[in-house]
């Protein structure tokens, strides 16, 4: 008779599963003194626990799969995402704006009209006017008017200009669907790399009738208001990652009739490849060109703001984290996190983002919210960007009487420099491939840590870091420069007060001036800034014999303890080899902390922001 009937089963390991089933058996009067190791059976209890642990396995990972947290497999993800209502961002064309110049004595295409989707190349340039790199392709989604600017002694236009024309990276192509009810409904978007901003589906009602016309039917990300007449399609994450869309039912909108030809315009770009393409545009060395022009005279492309805003397609993982959190905000925006959720999903752009009410200003102002966001490439967000935020993405979400207000991101650039003595005794390493390691080990340090809201530096962190690169190090001693950047070119000849903050505060020399700056023009004359080291900043300017002479004792005021400066009344006429005031400090302390829009960024571009100096040195690696 059996001793024991139970069989364990709250070890789902191979181990544990096998040790429960011999237990179990040496329980049995059969096998009671049965030698499970030295027999067959040990082999067929192998195989019973491997497959108990596989079948556990495979249960585990499936009812995982169910869950938004848990599941790992994009299609998976994609599905849970569908029940509410979430849908992950495509690739996103950077955009460009130029103006189109036109010289010539006729008329730029007909009716003086460029039209949609005229054909232009991007190639990028160094600041020589060589070309660099890829050229991308770009278009036009609009048609845009030439206007008359210049006219000859007869009085006949012989210059045009279309001004502030926005341009997209990528192509637009076109596809065709016969619409069958049978063989399914949902259509997929024909290639993987298109900007579904820029997606259009037209249905024309019948392929034989030829004489019937494409209708447009728009997006929908709702079924609120709609109904069987509704023309609307609804686009969604289809299974491998493609973007489909599907019609109504004639309940829930309208349902094409059987047999029409569904016509899908899309845009193909390169997504974040194509940043950037515009700078370095000079005359006489164009980066954008129009190669679809009409005319006799000559077409000039004036770059007035580089391409940005491309970025890549929405990820799994941002979407596992971002769905629920745009759900809860039931497409409404009200509190803070509902901002940033919104903004961080339609905007890919921005790398981070923080919001916050008008009250938490000094002085209060209430019935608006502040939002200040940071780019993947620390540049600026332009006017425009910030505009069609407010107005694609915020505007029909806010509660009515609050207005959105953008405030720029306070960037600080980290200056490094770095005593490093090493025992070479200790490495088969140059000095300047130690200094290569060293150099990387802080563009790690930077990529992690800085560049976001809330993230301080710290000097021992680095310090730590540099010292585990080689076992050679015998010290490392670390000092942490401040650089602060004034744009003054909106103002250039203009009397103009600046003020700028270096967080953590200056370090106030015994002697000399605590803060300095790069040169620019004051009343035709080459000038600085310094401090008196009590408070004052000073406009100076350089003699024959290299002495600095005050030209003006009382420019302005520096608080080394906030690190607040302010430039009172000062008419700034050009920038010396350069396109911004360039304010260099040291800070009162190796950790840096920010407060709310400030960020700490090391230059990867300046060559300068990390200096690293090297000795040998007898003693003994730390």
């Amino acid at each position: 008779m059996a001793k024991n009937t139970s069989l364990p089963i709250d070890s789902l390991d191979f181990d544990g599963i096998k040790a429960n089933l011999k237990t179990y058996l040496e329980s049995q009067d059969v096998f009671q003194d049965y030698d499970f190791e030295g027999s067959g059976l040990n082999i067929l209890l192998d195989i019973l626990a491997y497959n108990t642990h596989y079948q556990a396995f495979y249960n585990n990972m499936s009812i995982s799969e169910a869950f938004i947290d848990s599941a790992t497999r994009n299609d998976s993800i994609y599905s849970l995402l569908k029940l509410i209502n979430y849908t992950p961002s495509s690739i996103v064309a950077s955009v460009a704006t130029v103006d189109i110049i036109y010289r010539g004595t006729d008329i730029p295409f007909d009716d003086a009209i460029l039209p949609e989707k005229s054909s232009f190349t991007g190639a990028p340039k160094d600041r020589n006017g060589n070309g660099v790199g890829t050229s991308y392709p770009f278009t036009n989604p609009s048609s845009v008017q030439f206007i008359p600017c210049s006219y000859n002694d007869s009085g006949e236009p012989n210059e045009w200009i279309a001004e502030n024309v926005q341009i997209v990276q990528g192509t637009f192509s076109e596809f065709e669907y016969i619409y069958d009810r049978v063989l399914g409904e949902r259509y997929q978007v024909p290639n993987a790399n298109s900007d579904n901003r820029w997606l259009r589906i037209f249905v024309k009602d019948s392929e034989v009738q030829d004489n019937t016309v494409y209708n447009e039917w728009k997006r929908s990300n709702t079924i609120v208001d709609l109904d069987e007449t509704s023309k609307v399609y609804f686009l969604q994450m289809g299974l491998g990652g493609n973007f489909e869309f599907e019609f109504g039912d004639d309940v829930i909108s309208k349902r094409p009739d059987n047999g029409s030809v569904i016509a899908v315009e899309y845009l193909v770009t390169s997504g974040p490849d194509g940043n950037g393409i515009g700078r370095n545009d000079q005359s006489g060395s164009r980066v954008f060109t129009l190669t679809s022009g009409e005319g006799d005279g000559t077409f000039e492309v004036v770059t007035k703001s580089r391409s940005t805003g491309g970025a890549a397609k929405e990820t799994s993982t941002f979407s596992k984290r971002f769905g629920p959190k745009s759900f809860q905000s039931q497409n409404r925006l009200v509190t803070a996190e509902d901002y940033q959720t919104e903004i961080l999903r339609r905007f890919p752009l921005v790398k981070s983002v923080i919001v916050y009410g008008g009250e938490q200003e000094t002085p209060p102002q209430y019935g608006k919210v502040f939002i200040v966001a940071n780019t993947r490439d620390s540049v600026a967000l332009s006017e425009s960007e910030k505009n069609g935020i407010i107005r694609d993405i915020i505007k029909n979400k806010k509660i009515v009487s609050v207005i959105p207000e953008f405030i720029d991101v306070d960037n600080t650039y980290v200056r490094v420099v770095l005593d490093v003595k090493y025992n070479d005794a200790y490495t088969a390493l140059s000095s300047d491939a130690l200094k290569s390691q060293i150099r990387s080990k802080i563009q790690s340090y930077t990529d992690t840590t800085l560049e976001d809201f809330g993230s301080s530096f710290r000097g021992s962190a680095v310090i730590r870091d540099v010292i585990t690169t080689s076992p050679s190090i015998v010290s490392v001693n670390l000092l942490a420069n401040l650089e602060k950047r004034i744009d003054p070119t909106l103002f250039l000849g203009v009397i103009k007060d600046y003020q700028t903050v270096f967080p953590n505060g200056v370090y106030k020399k015994a002697a000399g001036s605590s803060i300095s700056s790069n040169a620019f023009t004051v009343d035709g004359v080459k000038s600085y800034l310094q401090d008196n080291g009590s408070g004052v900043v000073q406009l100076y300017t350089v003699d024959a014999k290299g002495r600095r002479v005050v030209t003006k004792a009382n420019q302005g005021t520096i608080d080394y303890t906030t690190g607040i400066v302010k430039i009172n009344g000062i008419k700034i006429q050009n920038v010396l080899n350069d396109s911004v005031i360039r304010l260099y400090a040291t800070s009162n302390n190796n950790d840096i902390e920010v407060s709310r829009n400030q960020i700490l960024v090391i230059d990867e571009q300046d060559s300068t922001s990390v200096i690293i100096n090297m000795s040998l040195s007898d003693g003994e690696p730390i």
